[in-house]
């Protein structure tokens, strides 16, 4: 029991963590809906962190999941992720190991300054932050972070890719405000300007890809 523990929580594995964007600003793309048409290449060249699917639209530095569900849809496409050329931070429920390109997190109940145990609430996005923050990144932008539906669209990729959440509006609304706990970081900018989330300072994504 101790040697699968530590399998599958081991400190040292996630120790890569600390510092990793020290002076860098990062890009966390999310799967929001306000993303459907951004022409992804704009990324290019920048530290990019993806949340679940949205790993197949760009060129991430790191993706970012938690359950297995997520797993098994992109075992369906033919995807292995243990052969990705990108780091993967994943959750104790999402079925990967400690292994090749994974790191297996905890979920902490609050933002978090141990890199094994991360800020989650069941949510991507949380972890994706807490990284970016122990990572030590200079500024933090959210990209597709809407919390909110679009034209019956959940997420981008919602008409080409079918994806849970459909009809749960109420969810995402209670979902938005587990951000709050991130409130006090002022280097956090959402890029989605009419976001149900309202902890971060909203700014357009043209503002944010023209900052240096």
């Amino acid at each position: 029991m101790i040697m699968q523990q530590k399998e599958k929580y081991n400190p040292e594995r996630a120790s890569w963590i600390k510092n990793y964007f020290t002076g860098r600003d990062v890009y966390i793309v999310g799967g929001g809906p306000s993303l459907f048409g951004f022409d992804f290449t704009r990324l290019d060249g920048r530290r990019v962190i993806a949340i679940n699917h949205s790993y197949r639209y760009c060129k991430p530095e790191i993706l970012v999941f938690l359950d297995g569900k997520f797993k098994k849809e992109v075992s369906d496409i033919g995807h292995d992720l243990y052969s990705m050329p990108f780091k993967i931070i994943a959750g104790p429920s999402s079925g990967m190991k400690n292994q090749g390109n994974c790191t297996i997190v905890q979920m902490s109940q609050r933002p978090s300054v141990n890199p094994a145990s991360l800020y989650g609430r069941a949510q991507s996005g949380l972890v994706a932050i807490n990284l970016s923050i122990i990572a030590n990144a200079k500024r933090i932008f959210l990209l597709g972070f809407d919390a909110k539906f679009r034209d019956g669209m959940g997420h981008f990729y919602s008409k080409e890719w079918w994806h849970t959440m459909d009809g749960k509006e109420e969810q995402y609304k209670k979902m938005s405000r587990c951000y709050d706990a991130f409130r006090n970081y002022k280097n956090i900018f959402n890029c989605c300007v009419d976001s149900g989330i309202a902890a971060f300072q909203k700014i357009s994504i043209d503002q944010a890809l023209e900052e240096k």
